[in-house]
């Protein structure tokens, strides 16, 4: 991990045990702006996991009770889920401006480099399948 990264982990870890804790919508909001924070010091995705996967090992294993360990890995999934949020909604904007590139070189029967959506994935269908939106 880089050194941005080291402060944050024990912030995050933090964030995390107060969330644990009972913290609510409060701890929620602010495993938002952690992820909105990560997104803005260009982090990645996979980072974000690293330091989530770091903070609940080290919460679960200082954590004597089966049940509350129970407790603590279903809670720290909802703080995750909300961590992540921010890199949903970006991917998700990133695709939306795709989409109109892949149809206009799908329908001119264009094809190219491996570097853009004329690439191997979408000819052979998997870019439309990643493409379409949710039905959510």
């Amino acid at each position: 991990m880089g050194e941005s990264t080291v402060p944050f982990v024990g912030t995050y870890r933090a964030a995390l045990l107060d969330y644990l804790a009972g913290n609510g919508e409060a701890g929620l909001a602010c495993a938002y702006e952690l992820g909105r924070q990560r997104i803005g010091e260009d982090s990645s995705l996979l980072q974000l996991l690293r330091v989530h996967q770091e903070a609940v090992n080290a919460i679960v294993a200082s954590t004597s009770a089966e049940d509350e360990r129970l407790r603590q890995l279903k809670g720290s999934g909802e703080f995750l889920m909300e961590a992540l949020s921010t890199f949903e909604v970006l991917s998700r904007g990133y695709l939306g401006l795709l989409e109109p590139r892949y149809e206009i070189s799908r329908s001119s029967g264009r094809r190219g480099s491996s570097h853009h959506l004329g690439s191997p994935h979408a000819r052979c269908g998997f870019f439309p399948r990643f493409l379409r939106r949710s039905p959510d």
